[in-house]
């Protein structure tokens, strides 16, 4: 998230993938009211205060469940005024045919079943390692697909900040229909749908950065 001033945007980082374990935000339970409070007490709401008092304007700028997280602040009264969005490969719906099973009745026993405790690919390297945390606990994905259901079931017309959302068509994570529907709910006056198809990352997740797709930075900057 950045604050927008001139000369130059001062920026207030969300906790991410290779915080520290002791330093995370730790939920157990899966309740998205839970997850949704905690996150606004301790994270959002103090992060919009500071950008609002380092700038005029606040750049929120999310990427993937943080996309989720920035569309439910964004309905929120708090979350309207002097806000701008940029979304990358937000998730409003995984694209794997089985996450929607997490939400159903006895859904959770299942997904434990399937995936077992643990679940996620090795890191393919040092960078990706530093970056994301994977294999990562099945449990985790619980709270998140509640977080995706309840956006989903809001009424997004309440969302009306500018917005510019980046999605790939072939984005393997997070499925494209859900993005393109989702956006066309939202009730922003200004608001752009941006397909991006240059990303080299893997499964076209990560549309920008050094790690996993370092050529398409320049273009994103450059928009």
């Amino acid at each position: 998230m950045e604050s927008a001033c001139s000369p130059s945007p001062k920026s207030v980082r969300m906790s991410r993938h290779a915080t520290p374990q002791a330093e995370r935000v730790t939920v157990r339970g899966g309740s998205v009211l839970t997850v949704m409070i905690l996150l606004e007490s301790r994270i959002l709401a103090p992060a919009l205060a500071l950008g609002r008092r380092l700038g005029q304007r606040v750049l929120f700028l999310s990427v993937s469940t943080g996309g989720t997280l920035a569309t439910w602040m964004g309905m929120r009264p708090e979350g309207r005024e002097g806000v701008v969005h940029v979304m990358m490969s937000p998730n409003f719906g995984p694209r794997h045919p089985l996450a929607e099973v997490v939400n159903w009745p006895w859904g959770r026993q299942l997904a434990r079943w399937i995936e077992g405790d643990m679940r996620g690919p090795q890191p393919r390297n040092a960078a990706e390692a530093q970056a994301w945390t994977s294999p990562y606990p099945t449990q985790a994905v619980f709270p998140m697909m509640a977080l995706v259901k309840q956006v989903r079931q809001s009424d997004l017309s309440a969302f009306t900040a500018p917005v510019l959302v980046l999605y790939a068509e072939g984005d393997q994570t997070v499925d494209p229909a859900q993005t393109k529907a989702a956006f066309a709910r939202l009730g922003s006056a200004q608001k752009t749908l941006l397909r991006v198809d240059d990303s080299e990352s893997p499964g076209q997740h990560v549309l920008a950065g050094e790690r996993l797709a370092p050529r398409s930075t320049g273009p994103r900057l450059a928009f």
